[in-house]
């Protein structure tokens, strides 16, 4: 959705004072096997442990594998484990549009990495209590404008094969609805627990899963890796997963490839849960799922998304609780409110295959447009068939720097060029700034200042500490912006993410922001 920099407007019911997922807050903590010994030898080692990581881990080590998972945080902690939860082929509208632009074989492929998917995640989480539940999927339209959106949508799904049918007023109970698209058969996946059970799994199948271990540098080549962790032990690796979401290695430029859009999502209990998992595609657009959990039912609604790093607005989760009070019934506040970073590559596909072009032995799998739960799973089978010497399709039509993506980064590239222009003129007004503002930080806020001729990220947080660190993005040297819904320093230019002290919360940086 584009950027919305209107005004923030005071909510009708109250705003929570966290920001916290209520599938990380109610989903297990995978415990963490030891920490790696310097030298240690492994034959695969994949970066991150999420939905891509965690699948991969538990496929390789099935085949007879010695499989290292490395995860900054904790099992599923990243942008997983901040997902709305729906598991679907049926998207926003956006088939029509990546059916104009590529021909039907990558067409073809994309959606088979879905159904795989789809399929591997209904599967495995039968076995998981509380992980899955069926549910139909709903696309639709308020106005009758944009009805056309949705016959061109529901034509394009056609030719692929993904059986539609038209929505009625009985899918869409609480919204006006003008067209609309329903997909049976679909599923609501409470993925940190789901992922719960792969990394018991994986670890059943003799995979080590470390969390708390930052990587932070990779070294070597053709199969003889040195991963680096944040306190400057190296495993020594012949293949190398980086399943980041946001690949943090920069010898494969893939933060030039794809654009980081930033949405938010709260979960807030209603009288009755919404049948169907819903997404409207007009403005504003919303997405809606239910979901019960220690006998409370709860809507999960989505939406006021933007570029990463440029809003100002700070009135997001306000706007989500107003409409889902007046829409669902719901009753506020929202004891659960998040956000989470999807990344758009300039065709619209997600990038799976090798890190560079030639590479065979290091990997990635990214790009998944904000429907990573199915793509996500269907990308690390294709990985781990390519690991194993097959030749999977998804790995050579979705591959990174395909033809199609090297068209399109050029775009992007000027995109980034432009933004980096209007950040040096952010970072010049700063500097012309006189001093520091009179005015004190409230709890909450944040802002660049000038200080001794430096731009100056300073932000109190919601206890009253002042933090100051430098307003560089460690990735590239952008300047960052402060994200008061999140209490975040967020970068324009590729989407990193830093804590109030300036600790990195998501890449492509790896390091946190300097001393002030």
């Amino acid at each position: 959705m584009p950027a919305q920099e209107t005004a923030a407007h005071p909510s009708t019911v109250a705003a929570p004072t966290a920001t916290t997922s209520l599938w990380l807050e109610t989903g297990p903590v995978s415990p963490s096997d030891p920490r790696p010994a310097a030298g240690r030898r492994v034959q695969t080692c994949v970066v991150g442990g999420g939905i891509v990581g965690v699948t991969l881990a538990l496929l390789q080590a099935r085949r007879g594998q010695d499989v290292l998972l490395l995860e900054r945080g904790r099992i599923g902690g990243g942008v997983t484990g901040c997902t709305t939860g729906k598991v679907s082929l049926l998207h926003s509208p956006r088939y029509a549009s990546l059916v104009r632009r590529h021909d039907r074989g990558r067409m073809d492929a994309y959606v088979a990495l879905q159904r795989r998917g789809l399929d591997l995640v209904r599967d495995w989480s039968a076995r998981i209590d509380g992980a899955w539940a069926t549910r139909d999927a709903v696309t639709y339209v308020r106005s009758a404008a944009e009805a056309h959106t949705i016959e061109e949508e529901g034509e394009a799904l056609a030719g692929l094969g993904i059986d539609v049918r038209p929505a009625g007023p009985a899918d869409v109970a609480f919204d006006e609805l003008a067209a609309g698209l329903v997909l049976p058969g679909q599923g609501r996946l409470h993925a940190v627990r789901y992922l719960g059970g792969l990394a018991e799994a994986a670890r059943a199948a003799g995979a080590s899963l470390v969390t708390g271990a930052p990587v932070t540098a990779l070294r070597g080549s053709g199969g003889a890796y040195r991963v680096v962790l944040e306190d400057g032990t190296e495993i020594e690796a012949e293949h190398v997963v980086v399943a980041t979401h946001a690949p943090i290695f920069d010898r494969g430029a893939h933060f030039a490839l794809q654009e980081a859009i930033r949405s938010y999502a709260i979960a807030v209990p209603v009288p009755d849960e919404p049948a169907a998992m819903t997404y409207c595609a007009d403005e504003p657009s919303r997405s809606v799922m239910g979901h019960t959990e220690g006998g409370t039912t709860y809507a999960v609604v989505g939406g006021e998304g933007h570029p990463a790093g440029r809003s100002s607005d700070d009135g997001r989760y306000g706007r989500l609780t107003d409409w889902a009070v007046a829409r669902l019934g719901a009753r506020g506040p929202a004891p659960y409110r998040w956000s989470a970073q999807d990344l758009v590559p300039v065709d619209g596909l997600p990038l799976v295959g090798p890190y560079v072009p030639g590479a065979s032995h290091l990997w990635t799998a990214t790009g998944f447009a904000k429907w990573g739960l199915a793509a996500g799973t269907g990308a690390a089978a294709a990985l781990d068939e390519a690991i194993a010497g097959e030749q999977p399709e998804a790995t050579s039509v979705l591959r990174p720097w395909r033809p199609a993506v090297r068209a399109g980064a050029a775009s992007l590239v000027t995109n980034n060029l432009a933004v980096q222009r209007h950040l040096v003129g952010d970072r010049l007004a700063t500097l012309l700034r006189g001093g520091t503002p009179d005015t004190p930080l409230a709890p909450g806020e944040g802002r660049v200042e000038r200080v001794r001729g430096r731009a100056v990220a300073v932000a109190r947080d919601r206890d009253g500490v002042v933090h100051r660190r430098s307003a560089t993005c460690t990735h590239l040297g952008c300047e960052v912006r402060w994200n008061g819904d999140e209490q975040s320093w967020d970068c324009p230019c590729h989407g990193s993410r830093f804590g109030c002290d300036g600790t990195v919360l998501e890449g492509p940086a790896v390091d946190p922001l300097g001393e002030a």
